[in-house]
């Protein structure tokens, strides 16, 4: 049986850049497996990934503002190596396409 691993980041959003953020969102959703942001299809080893928007909170404790933050996380076929190695190669193409 193949190892499974789980991968998991949150990041803060800055709040002038959420509703872009939920436009870019909306954009993978509607075709998730091939949309030219993150196309999941070229990721064999991913069972599943979801973003989520955690929004701005009150912390009842402390009686302060938790920021918006968006999660990403997936389950993936080990090594987890591999993975990032191929997200990082994905980033660097959109972003040098991006420039381009």
């Amino acid at each position: 049986m193949t190892h499974q691993e789980t991968f998991t980041v949150i990041a803060p959003i800055k709040p002038d850049q959420l509703d872009d953020l939920r436009a870019v969102l909306e954009t993978i959703q509607r075709n998730v497996r091939h949309n030219d942001l993150i196309p999941f299809a070229r990721f064999p080893q991913v069972h599943f990934a979801r973003f989520i928007i955690l929004e701005a909170v009150i912390d009842p404790l402390r009686n302060t503002t938790i920021p918006a933050s968006l999660a990403f996380s997936s389950c993936i076929d080990a090594p987890l190596k591999d993975y990032l190695q191929s997200l990082v190669k994905m980033a660097a193409a959109l972003s040098s396409a991006r420039d381009a």
